[in-house]
């Protein structure tokens, strides 16, 4: 937003994109949504537009408790591991 000199304001927050959603459509401004909400919420007057180059990026990581041994995490860990930046432990 800085490069073209754009400060957004917040109006309202939601605590998911399905109620950013719903807010947009009843008047409270845009909001940034996953391409999967998009493609799930058909809410009246709200029109969805995908981003053009460059294409923005968010990090994704992960967290879990320190003493946490379950095997189910410890397969999550691997299959994280395959596909992104090693993890610690």
């Amino acid at each position: 937003f800085t490069s073209r000199r754009l400060t957004p304001r917040v109006v309202v927050e939601e605590v998911s994109q399905e109620a950013m959603v719903r807010s947009v459509g009843s008047g409270a401004g845009v909001t940034i949504v996953t391409a999967t909400t998009a493609s799930e919420l058909n809410v009246q007057n709200v029109v969805y537009r995908r981003f053009v180059d460059p294409v923005p990026t968010v990090d994704v990581g992960i967290a879990w408790r320190r003493d946490d041994t379950s095997p189910i995490l410890r397969s999550l860990l691997d299959i994280a591991a395959g596909i992104g930046d090693a993890m610690p432990g």
